[in-house]
C-alpha cells in the first residue's frame, strides 16, 4: 500500500452520441461515439505516487473497462406488477 495525498480532483466527461431511424418506425438505434475525460488533480505527492493512482483508479473502473469492451445486457421488466414479456409482441407496421 503506497500513500498519496489528493488535495483536489475535478472530472470533466463529455459522451458524444447519435441516435438513428426512427421511433415511431421502431428501427431507432442509438450509440454513443465517443467519450472524452479530462480530470484535474492537485497534490503535493510524488508525480509517479500520483500516476500510480490513476493507473489503478482506470485500470478498476467497472464502466469505463465495460464501455470499452462491451457487454451484454440482460433486460426484465415488470408491468403492472406482473413479468412482462416484450418479444410476446411483434413490432408494429408504422403509424406514421
Amino acid at each position: 500500500m503506497f500513500k498519496v495525498e489528493l488535495t483536489n480532483v475535478r472530472s470533466h466527461i463529455i459522451a458524444h452520441g447519435m441516435a438513428l431511424g426512427s421511433a415511431i418506425e421502431e428501427s431507432i438505434y442509438g450509440i454513443c461515439t465517443n467519450i472524452e475525460t479530462s480530470d484535474e488533480i492537485d497534490s503535493p505527492s510524488d508525480p509517479a505516487l500520483v500516476e500510480k493512482v490513476i493507473g489503478n483508479a482506470r485500470q478498476a473502473c467497472m464502466i469505463g473497462n465495460t464501455v470499452n469492451v462491451g457487454m451484454p445486457i440482460e433486460d426484465s421488466f415488470i408491468l403492472n406488477g406482473a413479468e412482462f414479456d416484450t418479444k410476446a409482441y411483434p413490432k408494429s407496421a408504422s403509424q406514421a
